[in-house]
């Protein structure tokens, strides 16, 4: 097989932004929800984005806990300086040198997601941002809205992701997901070594060995 395009998330896969994005959220929305939430109460909706998650736990005042939450996780990010993982930007920075046409798809909403490409400087890197729905998890229909935008078969695409709905947005496109173990907090670890193990990597350093072969110019 040979990639041509190679499609990343964020969460949890380019960065480790859970240790900011799981207490921000559950701490955010029990404020405005009025109850004290746990973290499986955030994260039993990830797929849809983040004012999705808000609608289902902070009712008619969503709106003012998405804002709250999206000005929070922005200090945050800096406060903390989450930096994309080690490897992340050399393998980018490789997968652009082979020409190879580099696309993101991701739970999180446009607000965040941009809040945290730009801070990582990667805001102009993809050729295409594909971010999360408010009601669903779309990652299924953004792959195949990119694979007829640029003319790709499944097979030369691969998405990268840690977790099992990303495996399973793959599995109903026919694109190869390699799945990121190299997190800290791998929620899907023990699902995705059964049912994706051939395909599962714990660093990224294994990962960019093991892809870049496999890599040809778009």
């Amino acid at each position: 097989m040979q990639y041509k395009a190679v499609c990343f998330d964020i969460d949890g896969t380019m960065g480790d932004t859970f240790p900011i994005c799981i207490p921000l959220l559950r701490d955010t929305f029990s404020f405005y929800s009025g109850r004290k939430l746990k973290d499986n109460d955030v994260t039993c909706y990830f797929g849809i984005n983040e004012d999705g998650i808000a609608m289902k736990l902070a009712g008619d005042k969503w709106q003012q806990a998405s804002e709250r939450y999206h000005q929070d996780y922005a200090r945050a990010l800096q406060e903390h300086n989450v930096q994309p993982f080690p490897g992340i930007r050399e393998l980018i920075k490789a997968l652009q040198e082979k020409g190879v046409l580099l696309l993101l798809i991701t739970g999180k909403c446009e607000r965040s997601c941009h809040i945290t490409l730009d801070f990582w400087g990667l805001d102009s890197v993809f050729a295409a941002v594909s971010c999360g729905d408010t009601y669903k998890n779309n990652k299924d229909e953004h792959l195949r809205t990119l694979l007829q935008k640029y003319c790709l078969k499944a097979a030369e695409v691969c998405y990268i992701g840690d977790a099992l709905s990303d495996f399973t947005a793959c599995k109903a496109t026919g694109v190869t997901c390699y799945s990121a173990l190299w997190q800290p907090q791998a929620l899907d670890r023990q699902e995705l070594l059964e049912l994706n193990s051939a395909n599962c990597f714990d660093s990224v350093d294994k990962l960019a060995a093991f892809l870049l072969p496999k890599c040809v110019k778009y």
